[in-house]
């Protein structure tokens, strides 16, 4: 069975460089969507940012160089609250508020 997504035109793009590789696809960064995200009620966390090479445990390895594949995503991703018993009406809730946040993307670049 194939599932239908009621994002319409907005399937398939994030803040990350899942949307067509560009980190601005869904519009306002990573930071300006969680502060939105928070006054919705909703948590999030940029899990891995930074990346791993940028990480002080690691700057023994001498390994800060740049890695643009690893830094655009480490930079854009956000991770909304996503565990297995995650029920239906929490992801509507999520999927609402990003939904109604998405229109105001370019407005909350600026902002």
């Amino acid at each position: 069975m194939r599932r239908t997504s009621r994002l319409g035109k907005h399937r398939g793009r994030g803040t990350g460089a899942g949307g067509g590789g560009r980190s601005d696809a869904f519009g306002p960064t990573a930071e300006r969507l969680a502060a939105v995200l928070r006054a919705e009620g909703i948590g999030s966390r940029r899990y891995f940012h930074p990346p791993v090479q940028r990480q002080r445990a690691y700057a023994h390895l001498g390994q800060a160089e740049s890695l643009p594949v690893t830094d655009r995503p480490a930079a854009s991703v956000l991770t909304v609250p996503l565990w297995s018993q995650t029920d239906a009406p929490t992801v509507r809730r999520i999927a609402g508020a990003v939904t109604r946040i998405q229109p105001y993307a370019e407005r909350l670049r600026t902002v």
